[in-house]
């Protein structure tokens, strides 16, 4: 397990008004730990704010987001546990100017704790399926992490959930058909026989989101051959136990 520094630094002159920053990509997987950001000058007692946009959600919220005035030109968060991913997006925001302007070069750091050796597998096998036949099921994987891969031993169909509610309520929705936003679909992959080992990329965060958190991941297995049982290998790296 490794610590890396990722660092960014604006050089595009003052900032006038709420607007975004710059953005970028994750270079690596795992947990994002801490975000410090100084600026080389800001006008206003008033403490503006900016805020980390990871795949395009606001990791900070009000008041808790990234605070600069022109007494405090920098400010830092730490003790943060954010999975990212590689290869996704992060964006950095301006998101509100308390008055006047803010004045580059902005530097942000963000220390990224990856899990190289925290990579696991899990293998899971379901009953007898005939053709088109699903399967719901709660391997134990970790609390919290990211899927590397998967691996089946015929032509199926995976899929991660959030919760066993929202398993039950994608049930029906076929494949080629991406699920809403929000619908707790952390992964839906397709294997054929001619590509039975899939190497996500981007990979796939996931996550047990039940009111009373476990290991216990919610899963579909659809076989799409002929009867007998799926064996899925899922391949991971652990952030929350």
């Amino acid at each position: 397990m490794a610590v890396h520094p990722l660092e960014y630094i604006y050089t595009g002159g003052k900032l006038e008004a709420a607007s975004s920053v710059f953005s970028g990509i994750w270079t690596v997987s795992g947990t994002l730990n801490s975000v410090y950001i100084k600026v080389q000058n800001a006008t206003g007692v008033s403490p503006s704010y900016f805020n980390l946009l990871n795949n395009g959600v606001g990791i900070f919220a009000g008041t808790g987001r990234l605070a600069v005035s022109a007494s405090d030109i920098d400010d830092e968060k730490t003790g943060l546990s954010i999975a990212v991913t590689a290869k996704q997006d992060f964006r950095l925001d301006l998101e509100s100017l308390a008055s006047g302007n803010i004045s580059g070069p902005i530097k942000l750091l963000m220390l990224v704790e990856d899990h190289a050796e925290d990579q696991q597998e899990v293998v899971y096998t379901t009953a007898s399926l005939t053709n088109n036949a699903s399967e719901d099921g709660t391997p134990t994987l970790v609390k919290m992490g990211i899927l590397t891969g998967i691996e089946t031993d015929r032509a199926a169909r995976v899929r991660v959930y959030a919760t066993a509610a929202e398993r039950t309520a994608d049930a029906a929705r076929e494949v080629g058909t991406d699920p809403d936003d929000g619908s707790g679909v952390f992964l839906d992959v397709v294997t054929t026989s001619e590509k039975l080992a899939i190497n996500l990329s981007p990979e796939a965060p996931f996550s047990n989101m039940e009111s009373s958190r476990s290991a216990n991941i919610p899963i579909s297995v659809t076989n799409l051959g002929t009867t007998g049982t799926v064996e899925v290998t899922f391949k991971f790296n652990k952030i929350e136990e």
